[in-house]
Parts: C-alpha cells; sequence; structure tokens
C-alpha cells in the first residue's frame, strides 16, 4: 500500500498522509457502495488496503459528503 500511497502523493503534489487518507476513504466508499464480492476480493488483495479502510471508513460523510471530505483530504 504504501507504494500506491508515494505514487499518488508524488502524481497529485500532496502531502504521503493525504494520500492515505483519500485513498482509505475512496476504498471505504467502493467498500460501502459497490458489488460486496468483486470489491471485498480487491481490497484484500492489496497489501495493507484493509488497515486502511479500517482507519478512514466513513470519515467526510458528514457535511460535503465523499468528496467534501475528499477534497478536504487533499487540502482543497
Amino acid at each position: 500500500m504504501s507504494e500506491i500511497v508515494t505514487q499518488v502523493a508524488d502524481k497529485v503534489g500532496i502531502a504521503p498522509e493525504q494520500a492515505e487518507k483519500a485513498l482509505g476513504m475512496m476504498l471505504g466508499f467502493l467498500q460501502r457502495e459497490a458489488d460486496d464480492a468483486p470489491v471485498a476480493k480487491m481490497i484484500e488483495s492489496i497489501p495493507g488496503a484493509p488497515e486502511l479502510v479500517a482507519r478512514f471508513n466513513g470519515e467526510g460523510q458528514g457535511g460535503g459528503g465523499l468528496l467534501g471530505g475528499l477534497m478536504s483530504a487533499i487540502g482543497g
């Protein structure tokens, strides 16, 4: 997971902590909203992803929804 976080942070130009939070929130959103079996399989196949989802799942759901939470995660 750290390699993915680093790639996202570098390409987007944000701190790794912000990229980690954004990825955790996006994976958490997919886990809640998408078809369970394929998403669960995908998350389980990415080393560190289940822990990331557990840490950030649910953040950003108030005031502004997912987009608002993601924007605040990346400093927007």
